[in-house]
């Protein structure tokens, strides 16, 4: 997944969240959330990894 697409991802799970009442499927989104989150995190520090190094 490329950084827009986990973007995208992490919008639409917050939306989810947002809309969903039961509460342990809400748990569960919000730990799906975090695992974009990082993965975005990840995506953000290689790139500037990069920068730094050119």
């Amino acid at each position: 997944m490329d950084k827009n697409e986990i973007e995208n991802k992490i919008i639409l799970k917050q939306k989810a969240i947002d809309l969903e009442n039961d509460f342990n499927k809400k748990n569960e989104l919000r730990k799906e959330l975090q695992i974009l989150q990082l993965r975005l995190d990840i995506i953000k520090t290689k790139e500037k990894i990069e920068r730094i190094k050119t």
